[in-house]
């Protein structure tokens, strides 16, 4: 069967406080990173594309559909965008277990014992099964990110944004967690973009590549 192509296209200017992002690119089926120096708006691209703020100008369109359109004011909720996130430090709640982390990324709207079969589904999908019990403290950073990694993919995402989600893990757990990145991109047929500083994150997932360059804030 020929799957759909799938296309995310870029076209943005956005300002947040000090910082400012003007980003144009496209990216495909697969894993495309984001690189550049500290401060140049690379989370803040990622921010935009998942609906968390607002367009100054520009566009962002995922397979023919409008997500964000500064011209016309079109503004589609993130809940509404079928993303999936991981962020650097997990950002899992403190006071739920790992099972109930995952449970909680699909929503009132699926039955307690689906939401549960399906978390129970992906920790093991990742590795982390035996943990599903654990509370965050209790975990070691790699498994913090598999678990924070579970909970994007249950929702079945048409995009993964990955921000930094290697960088604070040991060496061990980095080359591990890249591989099974790698792995459910490519057997799921996502596309992802990745948020990163690090030359190992683009070589070990054959990453594309897109450098942001600092520009200076433009007058408001």
């Amino acid at each position: 069967m020929t799957l759909p192509v799938t296309t995310l296209n870029v076209d943005i200017e956005v300002i947040a406080g000090a910082t400012v992002v003007a980003a144009t690119f496209t990216a495909g089926r697969g894993i495309t990173a984001l690189i550049g120096p500290s401060g140049v708006g690379k989370s803040l691209t990622l921010a935009a594309i998942a609906g968390l703020v607002r367009l100054r100008h520009g566009s962002v369109t995922f397979n023919d559909v409008s997500w964000s359109d500064a011209s016309t004011s079109r503004h589609v909720r993130t809940q509404e965008r079928r993303i999936g996130m991981v962020f650097q430090d997990g950002a899992l709640l403190p006071h739920r277990s790992a099972r109930r982390n995952v449970e909680l990324g699909l929503g009132a709207d699926v039955r307690r014992t689906q939401r549960t079969h399906t978390a129970d589904e992906w920790l093991a999908r990742v590795g982390i099964a035996h943990r599903a019990a654990a509370l965050p403290a209790t975990m070691s950073g790699g498994e913090r990110q598999r678990v924070a990694l579970a909970r994007a993919l249950a929702t079945k995402p048409a995009l993964l944004l990955l921000d930094e989600p290697f960088s604070a893990v040991d060496s061990e757990a980095r080359a591990a967690l890249r591989q099974l990145v790698h792995d459910i991109v490519d057997e799921q047929q996502l596309t992802a973009v990745l948020v990163t500083h690090d030359a190992q994150d683009v070589a070990q997932l054959g990453a594309a590549v897109v450098r942001l360059d600092d520009l200076p804030r433009p007058t408001v």
